[in-house]
């Protein structure tokens, strides 16, 4: 599955309500992984990582309609949770993780 970078950062700035833009970025880092930083915080994940997630995460209504808003939407919170993980707790906590993630607490 193709995945749309820039489509997926707007979706992931979209969950902060604070007027700052740009609370998180992506860069592409030199082993072609995609830093995800917000801050101090980073989470690094590849097009196969987030392939997984739609996997582990696969809701009926993913299933039967997979647009790129839904993917975008579920994958937005996979980010931000990975990138709260340092605080202990999921934002949101129906998201699944895959256990070779940092944010373990399922």
């Amino acid at each position: 599955m193709d995945f749309n970078l820039t489509k997926l950062l707007a979706a992931v700035n979209s969950k902060f309500s604070h007027p700052k833009s740009g609370a998180v970025e992506f860069n592409l880092t030199e082993d072609n992984m995609i830093l995800a930083y917000m801050g101090n915080v980073a989470y690094f994940f590849d097009y196969k990582k987030l392939q997984e997630v739609l996997d582990i995460n696969v809701f009926d209504e993913y299933r039967k309609e997979e647009t790129q808003s839904l993917i975008n939407e579920l994958l937005s919170k996979h980010i931000i949770n990975q990138l709260r993980a340092a605080s202990g707790r999921k934002i949101y906590p129906e998201i699944k993780t895959h256990p070779s993630d940092l944010n373990t607490h399922d």
